[in-house]
C-alpha cells in the first residue's frame, strides 16, 4: 500500500526496521496472513521478496503494473537500493549467502522499502527458512518470525494435486515442520495455525500485532482493498473480491479415509510441537489434528 508520501526518507535508518517474516510450507495461507498484517496503516508488505531478482520480466506488481519493476513504488526502491550497493536492482539475489553480500543487500533492500513507503515495519512472506535464519543473524534488523502451520492433510492434498505420493509428502511434512521448529525455537518464533486464523482472524491478529508492537486495526479485516506492491503469492487469494475469510477444506472430500488416517499417523511426530488453539465454535478446526 502507498502511504505517507511526504515522508523524509533520510530518517528511516536500518536499526529502526522491523521485518515480520512468514515462514511456512506452500499452500498454508501465507498470502492471507501477509495481507491481513500489511493492511495495518503502519505496515508495508513486499510479498515474496526473494522473487524480485529472479522473476520473469513480465511478472506484475500486485498494484497491476506490468512489468512489476516499472511500478513507481519499485522504481523508487530500486533507485535507493542502487545508490547504496551499485548493483542493478533487477539482478539482486536476496537469498544467496555464499557471496558475502547477503547482509548488505538485504539491509539495503529493507531500508529502501522503508524510506519509500514511510513505514518501518515490513512483511516478507518469502517462506524460505534458510533466508530467515540469515536475517535473524543480520545486524541492523529486528526480525519477528511467524511460523504458519496448516493441518498436514490440507498441505499434503495440495502436494498430491501436483503428483506427489501422499506417503512421501507426509514424511517431507515432518522433516520441514520439525526443521523450522528447532531452527527457530530460540528466536521467539510465533506459531500461527491456518485453522485458527481462518476460524477467528481477529483472535489471532490481536496478540500477533501486540508482539509486533502495534495495536490491531479493524480495517485489517478489509484485507482485499487498497493498492499493494507485493511480488508473488497465491493467485486465488489475490484474485478474491470476497473479504470473507473461509478455510480451504477441499481435502476432506478428496482424501480417502485411509489417506486421512495414514497422514495423521505419519505426521504424529511433529503435530505435538505446536498444537493449534482453536475457537470452540470453529467448524474449520474440528478433528483437524
Amino acid at each position: 500500500m502507498e502511504r505517507n508520501p511526504g515522508v523524509d526518507r533520510s530518517r528511516t535508518e536500518p536499526e529502526s526496521i522491523k521485518v515480520v517474516y512468514i515462514t511456512s510450507l506452500g499452500h498454508s495461507g501465507s498470502t492471507l496472513m501477509d495481507m491481513l498484517i500489511s493492511s495495518h496503516s503502519q505496515v508495508v508488505s513486499v510479498g515474496e521478496a526473494h522473487q524480485i531478482g529472479r522473476a520473469p520480466e513480465t511478472t506484475p506488481c500486485r498494484c497491476g503494473v506490468r512489468p512489476g519493476l516499472t511500478c513507481p513504488f519499485w522504481r523508487a526502491v530500486a533507485e535507493d537500493f542502487e545508490k547504496v550497493t551499485s548493483v542493478p536492482f533487477n539482478q539482486i539475489d536476496l537469498e544467496d549467502t555464499t557471496t558475502g553480500h547477503f547482509e548488505e543487500y538485504n539491509v539495503a533492500f529493507y531500508t529502501a522499502v522503508c524510506r519509500v513507503s514511510g513505514n518501518r515495519i515490513i512483511v516478507d512472506s518469502s517462506k524460505n527458512l534458510s533466508r530467515l535464519v540469515g536475517l535473524l543473524q543480520t545486524p541492523g534488523l529486528t526480525v519477528k518470525p511467524i511460523h504458519l502451520i496448516r493441518d498436514p492433510r490440507g498441505v499434503i492434498w495440495s502436494s498430491m494435486r501436483k503428483g506427489k505420493n501422499w506417503v512421501y509428502a507426509s514424511l517431507q511434512y515432518n522433516v520441514l515442520v520439525a526443521r523450522t521448529h528447532y531452527a527457530l525455537r530460540s528466536h521467539g518464533i510465533t506459531p500461527v495455525h491456518y485453522e485458527d486464523l481462518t476460524s477467528d482472524p481477529m483472535a489471532v491478529l490481536e496478540p500477533l500485532m501486540k508482539k509486533i508492537g502495534l495495536d490491531v486495526e479493524e480495517t485489517q479485516l478489509d484485507w482485499t482493498s487498497g493498492p499493494r506492491h507485493n511480488f508473488g503469492g497465491n493467485e486465488d487469494t489475490w484474485n478474491s473480491e470476497d473479504r470473507t475469510i473461509k478455510p480451504d477444506i477441499t481435502w476432506r472430500s478428496r482424501l480417502t479415509r485411509l489417506q486421512k488416517a495414514g497422514i495423521k499417523l505419519l505426521t504424529l511426530p511433529v503435530r505435538w510441537l505446536n498444537p493449534p488453539v482453536r475457537s470452540q465454535n470453529s467448524s474449520a478446526g474440528q478433528n483437524s489434528w
